[in-house]
């Protein structure tokens, strides 16, 4: 898995592991420094089995900290499809405990592309841009993959929801498209899925009312 987080995890692999295990052997009860260590090991050497030790530990000590809670959402993204289901698990207890989140939202759009979740996957990035935006990056990671995830969306769009699917759907797959390409300042675009939404959306008021938002054409 590429880490796409767009998350600083230099100042784990700064550290020396001996820092963190003399930080243990004095504060074996702190679940920050299991948090941390758990990183370092996520991060510098995917040390997965140990790494999940000090977060199963740390969530042990806080388990209502969404902090810890995505960071082992994360851990569980990057061992593999069979723990995916649980890194979802991790991430959406995080997200319930603080909605507004940035990194649970961004891990968890990520983690729906690889379970090739693709709607699911862009909303949450779409949702995580929003606190991306405050950073110093401005959530440039996830802006360079959008582009890619339109066309995505579009030929799903094109060869499967428009023929199959239901209103609703429809509504809503040219609601999240109007979204996109006026994030990605294509203002073509953007009218043109509006339009488009406005042929599916006259049954679903509520929709129909955040594109006319987005697009301010209300």
């Amino acid at each position: 898995m590429v880490d796409r987080t767009g998350y600083n995890f230099a100042d784990w692999s700064c550290e020396d592991e001996e820092t963190f295990v003399k930080a243990l052997e004095k504060n074996p009860e702190n679940a920050m420094i299991h948090h941390d260590y758990g990183l370092f090991l996520t991060i510098t050497s995917n040390r997965y089995g140990e790494a999940e030790k000090h977060f199963k530990k740390a969530l042990e000590i806080e388990p209502m900290n969404a902090e810890l809670l995505w960071a082992y959402g994360f851990l569980f993204s990057k061992m593999g499809h069979e723990r995916y289901p649980e890194a979802e698990e991790h991430l959406k207890k995080a997200l319930k405990i603080n909605p507004k989140d940035g990194p649970s939202w961004e891990i968890l759009g990520w983690l729906y592309l690889l379970m090739e979740h693709l709607d699911d996957g862009v909303d949450c990035l779409i949702t995580a841009l929003n606190f991306r935006k405050q950073l110093p990056d401005k959530g440039e990671d996830i802006l360079s993959e959008l582009p890619i995830l339109a066309e995505k969306l579009t030929d799903k769009f094109l060869s499967y929801i428009s023929v199959f699917s239901s209103y609703e759907e429809k509504c809503t797959a040219c609601f999240r498209l109007t979204i996109l390409y006026k994030i990605l300042g294509d203002e073509e675009k953007a009218v043109y899925w509006y339009r488009e939404g406005d042929r599916y959306c006259k049954d679903f008021p509520e929709i129909k009312q955040k594109i006319d938002k987005v697009c301010k054409n209300k």
